[in-house]
């Protein structure tokens, strides 16, 4: 796991993080992943040419990030087969003794080289306060989230005689947006108070 991050005279902020990652649930040749991630903002009140906007807007910064994370919540080992005991298939012995024939079979089909899932997520976004003392603030976000290689149940015929097996077949897309406001003032100096109002919709799709 690695961050980097950096700053200029509190108008720029950049961080870089990364991590590589490893589940002994995956195949050998499939069990370690890299997530990447980058984060950006830009504080716009600190700059010289917002300086005659400051007595109505205290505040306003623009960020944007992307980044990925991955997903092994996929089960005990699901590439490897497991035996399952049968139903007693026959007796041996005399009257006096007998024994029941158990059997053991795989009945799983699986495949070998499943790996994690990964989501990847874009997001914009906007952070601003109104008015003296930072009365009225507003956070407003943007994001795009697909997460690829999603484990799903592949069909296989029912003559095979085995349970479906798991395989990085499915895609999911999810866009949204998020949407905050709230007001804080004071009557006198004795009462305070404060009001907010959170809005926010996306909508998912399988690919």
């Amino acid at each position: 796991f690695f961050r980097v991050n950096s700053g200029y005279k509190g108008k720029s902020l950049v961080e870089v993080s990364g991590r590589y990652d490893g589940n002994s649930k995956f195949p050998s040749n499939q069990r370690w992943g890299f997530f990447p991630s980058v984060s950006a903002g830009w504080v716009l009140t600190q700059e010289k040419f917002m300086e005659g906007a400051r007595n109505v807007l205290s505040f306003l910064k623009l960020r944007a990030s992307y980044g990925q994370l991955g997903n092994d919540r996929i089960g005990n080992y699901p590439y490897q087969s497991t035996l399952s005991s049968n139903d007693p298939v026959g007796f041996v012995g005399s009257s006096s003794l007998v024994q029941a024939l158990q059997g053991f079979s795989a009945y799983q089909m699986v495949l070998d080289d499943i790996t994690w899932e990964t989501t990847s997520t874009f997001d914009v976004g906007v952070d601003l306060s109104l008015f003296l003392n930072d009365r009225l603030r507003i956070t407003a976000d943007y994001y795009k989230k697909t997460t690829r290689d999603m484990l799903i149940l592949v069909d296989i015929p029912s003559y095979l005689g085995y349970t479906a097996p798991y395989k990085n077949s499915g895609d999911m897309n999810t866009k949204g947006w998020d949407l905050s406001v709230a007001w804080s003032d004071h009557i006198g100096d004795d009462f305070s108070y404060s009001v907010a109002v959170n809005l926010s919709d996306y909508k998912s799709m399988m690919g």
